[in-house]
């Protein structure tokens, strides 16, 4: 795909998005059940921790590679593959969303600094051409569904809650 400066400082944006929107969900997360699973998928929790292990063990590392090492041929896998919620992160929801905010300021800022042009390098990932716009925005696709996933299922916890809490005929 080619990609305009006005697409890829779209991208960038997008990317920065998810900073508010981990911070936000700060405040809401501990009136939720995070680590409840219902109709097959992930929990909350598990939805937010593969935001979190995407971005820190596959995102970040091969935009960097691709900018420091062009036409690189990276065999680095599927990050869902790779991903395994780790006890301690079960139990503290907010630790994750504070370091998913953290890591992508700091990856932000790192994309940021980057000629436009750079951010169509390319190179071989798991046998696939790729540029690191190609990875930012494919990275933020998923996240957009992760979230969005998320967002659904807090609202339905909500909804459910607040009907509980109404008096019987109302």
């Amino acid at each position: 795909m080619e990609y305009t400066d006005e697409h890829l400082k779209s991208i960038i944006g997008d990317a920065a998005y998810l900073i508010d929107e981990a911070e936000a969900l700060i405040y809401v997360i501990d009136s939720v059940p995070v680590s409840e699973k219902t109709g097959g998928i992930e929990s909350i929790i598990e939805m937010i921790a593969l935001i979190d292990h995407a971005q820190q063990s596959y995102y970040r590392p091969l935009c960097e590679r691709l900018f420091s090492v062009p036409n690189v041929d990276e065999q680095i896998g599927d990050f869902k593959s790779s991903f395994k919620l780790l006890e301690d992160e079960a139990s503290n929801p907010k630790l994750i969303l504070e370091r998913i905010a953290e890591n992508r300021t700091d990856f932000v800022s790192f994309v940021e600094k980057l000629p436009l042009k750079d951010l169509k390098i390319s190179g071989l990932i798991n046998g696939e051409p790729q540029t690191i716009a190609g990875l930012l925005s494919e990275m933020v696709e998923f996240e957009r569904k992760q979230l969005k996933t998320v967002a659904e299922r807090v609202l339905s916890i909500d909804n459910s809650l607040t009907q509980s809490r109404k008096p019987k005929g109302e």
